[in-house]
């Protein structure tokens, strides 16, 4: 009879264990749409993966894109931990101010372009032979940005400006101050392009959210002043 004799014993061996991916995860939002705030809309994200919920700081970081003014604005988890990888969801920021149509207008005599949110003095311009142009822009009802309109009774010129500076100066040297046009919207949602025409003492000023109708103007020897004001988009 032959017999053996086992000596036991232990053995170790190292063996790494991959974290999980998070394309896979589903992620949701309270809500698909947020109200426009002028400040940033961050909602949270709640995150499962394989049936279980993880947890934020821990098992994931969240960054935000394009979560300040009106549009389509993204939320994306990133991995941390035992977890890799990200995802992305989208959602919507949503402005609902009150606004008000601009109404853009031309004198065919003296080459003004006139701008106003009232309907009234729309109708009574076109009335006496200015043409009307249709909606130049949408504005907000109210902003922390007032568009100041000034009316140069010597010329019989119209003047817009965001600048307290410009319009005060412009009072100095005799022009009528008629108040707060209209608002400049605070999101900088769509921009209003400023030329001054060198040649003309009337229609000096043309305003436009046109990019084209600036470059055009400028072509021709207006001179590019930058962006007036904002509308909404």
């Amino acid at each position: 009879e032959e017999s053996a004799n086992h000596q036991g014993g232990t053995a170790t061996a190292d063996f790494e264990i991959a974290p999980a991916d998070l394309s896979a995860a589903q992620v949701t939002l309270p809500s698909a749409s947020y109200d426009y705030t002028g400040g940033t809309v961050s909602p949270p994200p709640a995150v499962r993966l394989s049936g279980r919920t993880l947890a934020p700081g821990t098992d994931y970081s969240v960054s935000y894109g394009g979560n300040v003014g009106p549009g389509t604005a993204t939320v994306t988890v990133a991995g941390t931990g035992n977890y890799a990888g990200s995802r992305s969801v989208t959602f919507e920021i949503v402005d609902r101010r009150p606004r008000a149509e601009m109404y853009r207008l031309y004198n065919p005599y003296t080459g003004e372009h006139f701008y106003t949110a009232s309907s009234y003095e729309r109708d009574s311009l076109s009335g006496i032979g200015w043409n009307y142009e249709g909606v130049g822009w949408v504005a907000p009802k109210s902003s922390n940005s007032p568009v100041y309109r000034l009316y140069n009774p010597y010329a019989g010129d119209h003047h817009y400006t965001t600048s307290a500076g410009e319009r005060d100066a412009l009072k100095a040297v005799g022009w009528n101050d008629e108040g707060v046009g209209w608002y400049s919207d605070d999101a900088r949602g769509v921009p209003l392009y400023r030329q001054y025409n060198p040649y003309a003492t009337i229609g000096t000023h043309n305003y436009t959210t046109g990019k084209g109708e600036n470059d055009m103007l400028v072509s021709v020897g207006w001179r590019a002043e930058g962006i007036g004001w904002y509308g909404m988009k």
